[in-house]
């Protein structure tokens, strides 16, 4: 898994490409906490994201709270339909705010 940052402003955009398995969640644990001290939005670009283990859904989960305690967002955009239908299954539709 390869993640891509850009930061601009208080907005953080995480690219995320390949498969984000239990062995990779830490690196996006990782990259998340660098970027949601600084941030009031967090895009998540998963145009190149193959596949989400439920460790990966954790950090979304953990970054999601984290900014809504502070009153940011976390905005999933581009999933795969694969993706969307892990999402979707899990619940994490109805907590994240997913764009298409």
């Amino acid at each position: 898994m390869t993640i891509y940052t850009n930061q601009v402003d208080k907005v953080c955009t995480l690219e995320i490409h390949g498969r984000l398995t239990a062995a990779e969640a830490s690196q996006l644990q990782g990259e998340l906490s660098k970027v949601m001290r600084l941030s009031d939005q967090i895009i998540l670009d998963f145009a190149n994201l193959e596949y989400i283990a439920s460790a990966g859904l954790r950090q979304l989960m953990i970054a999601q709270k984290y900014m809504e305690n502070k009153n940011g967002e976390v905005i999933v955009r581009n999933a795969s339909d694969d993706i969307l239908e892990i999402l979707e299954d899990t619940g994490f539709d109805t907590v994240l705010k997913i764009e298409k």
